[in-house]
């Protein structure tokens, strides 16, 4: 009778602990260079994605990253994007772009690395380049609302700055 009691306690004690873990991702954006281009060249803006999660992997099309520029001085060069394997871009033009997870399951504590070409257009800035992390429901291609259980909301967005010189 012992041993059940010990048993039963131990496995609500897992369950519980199962329970209290929260599934979160969290997006960084930065600008290579300090976030400096000359009109007309390029630069990196590099995207990490996390899960934070200790426990939980992130599952196939649950994750969409959309990366806004300031287009009145810099534009998105398609030619210049490093995707980890698995991830699809939604929807791109000049100005923004969406990118999912795809086919792409990101295991509790591990993260994976964009990196985008940004072309200087006209001088100006700096200006606020923007990074949000939304969720999709795990169905291809990616792009119907979902959620994660228990994100933090406070990580799903980031900001960073883009100056373009003569």
């Amino acid at each position: 009778m012992k041993y059940l009691k010990i048993t039963i306690l131990a496995i609500s004690f897992l369950l519980s602990k199962k329970v209290t873990f929260s599934q979160n991702a969290r997006i960084n954006i930065l600008t290579q260079k300090a976030g400096i281009v000359k009109k007309g060249k390029k630069l990196f803006l590099e995207i990490s994605i996390t899960n934070t999660d200790h426990t939980d992997f992130i599952g196939i099309y649950k994750l969409k990253v959309q990366i806004n520029l300031p287009s009145e001085i810099a534009s998105i060069d398609t030619a210049g994007i490093i995707l980890p394997t698995g991830w699809k871009i939604l929807d791109a033009n000049e100005a923004s772009m969406i990118i999912s997870n795809g086919m792409d399951m990101i295991a509790a504590t591990d993260d994976r690395n964009i990196m985008l070409s940004i072309r200087g257009k006209k001088m100006g800035g700096p200006l606020t380049i923007t990074g949000y992390l939304s969720f999709a429901d795990g169905t291809e291609p990616g792009n119907k609302p979902g959620a994660l259980k228990n994100d933090l909301a406070g990580d799903n967005n980031s900001t960073t700055t883009c100056t373009v010189t003569k």
